[in-house]
């Protein structure tokens, strides 16, 4: 080697060999690509272990998150030049090298076939890969939405989550996050197609939840967009007196089968909500049915007590941490518990309808004044002392009139932190 040599560096080598349409060309790609998807794994791992003990990442996890979210980055865009994604090669296939990782099955996933081709295809990708870094990265969006911000393996998984969780964030927030990506987007990604899902909402003008992402087609809520058939049966000829239950009920149950994030409250415990699509849809339909019963008889009592069960149907797809009030699904479940208090308002008005999440109040208090039934009630483990008895949510509020509770509610509390320390040892 001469003076004026230089040393051949590794980037360079790997480049190299990846580029090269001949056997070492695949070996060493399919390394990488699996070597991405080990360590996708491994970040996915972590914060599923920390939600599942409802605690923080430790410092040391912290950081090897951290650096494991450079390696993945790096890994991903290890074929394009620096930020604005120009790749070297001049093959538009090639650059869908590090698109593709392994399943756990051992497969290839492939992304579909692209709108944009080529190297659009590859800054469009970069561009997005880098916000959502980003908004997993965020302390607020983190203290809004839990440790697990991206759920999902694959991008089109973590771009649907993202959406999802924009609809939980206060609606400024979400809308600044919307404004960022959208600089990386083709205009027509949101723009409505033949072929994407028309969710029932009551909104004008009609709205993009999910735009398009590559080939997978969006989402957009419009008050036009039939609603669930389960929903149109269950209410028959009342679904045009209560639009917004209807559309309530409609969006639960696509949220219910969509968000892997989302959980359902069961009898006695929360559970995934993809797990229990089908409890879900015959618990809604049972109750909607139920009230429109109730109404249809003309009594007043007895319509205030289907409508707050129908509200804890409507309201029992959640999240934890609960949406900001401001937020897509947080004005759904509030205006649940309106509709209960209009069916009182007008039929009852010696009743009162009492939201128990509402108040900062301990779980003993409501049970001490009857408002809450235990073995109604949904008991979670507190991760830490200042938990303890507090009220997670109301899932369906308590009856009252001026003297007596008339119908008990129902909440999600945490219970006594013992119980944690004894499991533990």
């Amino acid at each position: 080697m001469t003076t004026t040599d230089r040393p051949v560096s590794l980037d360079d080598l790997l480049r190299a060999a990846v580029l090269t349409d001949d056997p070492l060309g695949a070996v060493v790609a399919g390394q990488v690509a699996e070597l991405t998807g080990a360590v996708e794994n491994l970040m996915n791992a972590t914060r599923l272990e920390a939600a599942r003990h409802r605690s923080d990442l430790r410092p040391d996890q912290e950081a090897m998150m951290g650096r494991a979210r450079d390696l993945a980055h790096r890994l991903k865009t290890f074929f394009c030049d620096g930020a604005t994604g120009t790749a070297r090669d001049e093959d538009p296939s090639r650059t869908q090298v590090l698109v593709s990782t392994p399943t756990p099955e051992g497969r290839d996933r492939t992304s579909p076939p692209p709108r944009a081709g080529g190297l659009e295809r590859r800054r469009i990708d970069v561009g997005v890969e880098r916000v959502l870094r980003d908004f997993a990265d965020d302390p607020e969006v983190f203290a809004a939405l839990g440790p697990e911000t991206l759920p999902g393996r694959t991008s089109t998984q973590q771009w649907l989550a993202f959406h999802l969780g924009l609809l939980r964030l206060p609606r400024g927030q979400a809308d600044q996050w919307r404004k960022r990506i959208g600089r990386d987007l083709p205009q027509d990604w949101n723009v409505f197609t033949n072929g994407w899902y028309d969710l029932r909402a009551d909104v004008d003008p009609p709205q993009v939840l999910i735009p398009a992402y590559h080939d997978t087609p969006g989402v957009l809520a419009r008050s036009e967009a039939m609603p669930e058939e389960l929903v149109l049966g269950a209410l028959n000829d009342r679904v045009l007196t209560h639009p917004r239950i209807v559309a309530i009920a409609s969006q639960m149950l696509w949220l219910a089968r969509t968000d892997k994030s989302a959980w359902y409250a069961g009898k006695t415990e929360l559970v995934p909500a993809q797990s229990a699509v089908s409890d879900l849809q015959a618990t809604m339909r049972d109750r909607l049915i139920a009230y429109r019963t109730a109404e249809t008889s003309g009594d007043g009592a007895t319509m205030v007590v289907r409508a707050a069960q129908l509200a804890e149907v409507l309201r029992s797809v959640v999240h934890r941490p609960l949406p900001a009030p401001d937020s897509w699904w947080g004005a759904a479940r509030t205006a649940a518990m309106t509709f209960v208090d209009e069916v009182a308002a007008k039929n009852t008005p010696h009743l009162r309808v009492k939201d128990l999440g509402k108040r900062p109040v301990l779980y003993k208090e409501l049970l001490s004044n009857g408002e809450v039934d235990a073995e109604n009630d949904i008991r979670l483990k507190p991760s830490k002392e200042a938990e303890v008895g507090r009220i997670f949510d109301c899932l369906r509020p308590s009856l009252m009139d001026s003297t007596v509770v008339y119908r008990t509610g129902r909440v999600i509390y945490t219970g006594a932190l013992e119980g944690i320390q004894r499991e533990r040892r």
